[in-house]
């Protein structure tokens, strides 16, 4: 599950497990050595080249400083309450927990795409294929 905080260009990944660029192109359903096969691996980075593992930086290296990992989202990435609420009634601790800036992934015009209205979706769509598969 991917979540769009109020900043539009920051998200949030819930996730069982990280997946590969392989499994994203065969949710997305390209033809090897397309344009589309090319498009799929730039929107591939967008989403997953930056992101970070909130539970294991929290674990690490903040753990002592914020009394709970909710305590460490709110303030530490500054999001919203209903982000937050959201992705607490989402997470579970043998998931993933991944943050996410669209525009670390190098192809800022790309990312403005990702995280619109129209393009949106078709994300969630791709991820919801990737994760009900199961893990590979």
């Amino acid at each position: 599950m991917i979540i769009r905080t109020k900043q539009s260009e920051i998200y949030f990944l819930v996730a069982d497990y990280l997946c590969t660029e392989q499994q994203w192109l065969s949710a997305a359903n390209v033809r090897p050595k397309s344009p589309a096969e090319g498009i799929a691996t730039r929107v591939f980075y967008c989403i997953f080249g930056g992101v970070t593992d909130v539970v294991n930086d929290y674990q690490t290296y903040y753990r002592q400083e914020f009394r709970s990992l909710w305590s460490f989202l709110y303030w530490h990435y500054l999001i919203d309450e209903d982000t937050l609420e959201r992705i607490r009634r989402i997470y579970r601790p043998s998931q993933c927990l991944l943050y996410g800036d669209i525009r670390a992934g190098g192809d800022y015009c790309l990312g403005q795409y990702i995280m619109s209205e129209e393009g949106f979706p078709v994300v969630k769509q791709l991820l919801t294929r990737i994760y009900k598969g199961g893990k590979s």
